[in-house]
């Protein structure tokens, strides 16, 4: 039975990420939050940028298009576009992924290996 649960949780997270055929991936991420954690994939497709959040209890936040921009800093961030918190996203020099919004860091998701 325990082999038979192993195989379908794997075999959700297999059809439920969306095909990468064509996709050019700049990163994927885990988070591993006491609430929910999840899986992030940043990928480009058909010269847009895109963003996928798939979490371990099974649920999806779906896949939602980013705008590459730059910071004040010269650090090149992924934006949510509309977002009234200015949501976005930092790749840093570690390949960490830093979860922000105009107040500041919200999470730190570590690269996928």
């Amino acid at each position: 039975m325990k082999k038979l649960t192993i195989f379908l949780f794997l075999f959700s997270l297999f059809i439920s990420t969306p095909a990468l055929a064509g996709k050019e991936i700049i990163g994927e991420w885990v988070l591993n939050d006491k609430f929910a954690g999840r899986n992030i994939l940043i990928y480009k497709e058909d010269g847009q940028i895109y963003i996928f959040r798939k979490f371990h209890n099974g649920g999806t936040r779906g896949t939602y298009k980013l705008i590459k921009a730059t910071n004040y800093l010269g650090e090149t961030i992924y934006k949510i576009p509309n977002s009234y918190m200015e949501d976005h996203y930092l790749i840093t020099k570690k390949n960490m992924l830093q979860i922000r919004d105009k107040l500041g860091l919200i999470d730190v998701a570590q690269p996928v290996k």
